[in-house]
């Protein structure tokens, strides 16, 4: 009932301003589209994502970090040619797919 009470303001809110609704989703989503606003950094390494923070694991594997460094991630390749040129080439593809095969 609560929840339906919501929804019809919302609706009464988003008709009596149209404009400024529309306005304000468009400003939202060219934010959001720019990157001005960001959440928190990305995470994706397994070893943060699914250990409990506050386990002894955890903290196994941060006294491990701080003594050798963090693992590398071997999920994640960046290539770039050496001489700055364009990466989107046939001979350049042809030679990251060598390295691929090798």
């Amino acid at each position: 009932r609560g929840v339906d009470r919501l929804a019809e303001r919302y609706g009464r809110l988003v008709s009596a301003y149209p404009y400024t609704t529309m306005a304000f989703a468009v400003c939202v989503g060219f934010l959001l589209a720019t990157g001005n606003v960001t959440s928190r950094s990305f995470e994706a390494r397994s070893s943060v994502l699914y250990v409990p923070q506050h386990a002894p694991l955890a903290k196994l594997r941060d006294d491990m970090w701080v003594t050798f460094g963090p693992p590398p991630d071997p999920y994640i390749v960046t290539i770039s040619r050496a001489d700055g040129g364009d990466i989107l080439t046939r001979e350049s593809l042809l030679g990251v797919m060598s390295l691929h095969e090798a």
